[in-house]
């Protein structure tokens, strides 16, 4: 059996066990979690980017209808949102944390402040 980090034989020890050493394992571990960290990132990153942009269109108001040229004028990316609502009415509104958005049609949407509950 070889180590997963350095590909050196294991000497000792289970015959089940991946790493020749505690040095190792943290390095293999670290590295894997070093990876999804940048994966991770840049989506969080994006997403920080659209609540920014809808909170600072939206203002202090509860509502606002805008067409979706100014938000992507903004740098809005529309293929990013953490969760979808569907209001009672019927109505799909895309969040991204605490703000959102609803498609009205081709040309516009209506911001809002999500209340947390």
């Amino acid at each position: 059996m070889e180590c997963l980090q350095c590909q050196k034989p294991i000497q000792a020890g289970r015959a089940d066990r991946k790493f020749c050493n505690d040095f190792c394992k943290n390095e293999y571990h670290n590295r894997e979690r070093a990876r999804e960290y940048l994966d991770t990132s840049r989506v969080i990153a994006r997403l920080k980017q659209n609540r920014r942009i809808l909170a600072g269109l939206l203002g202090g108001k509860a509502e606002r209808y805008m067409a979706r040229d100014v938000l992507a004028k903004y740098g809005f990316d529309f293929d990013f949102h953490t969760h979808r609502h569907v209001s009672a009415q019927g109505n799909t509104f895309l969040l991204c944390f605490n703000y959102g958005y609803r498609v009205m049609d081709e040309q516009r949407v209506k911001i809002v402040k999500w209340e947390l509950r």
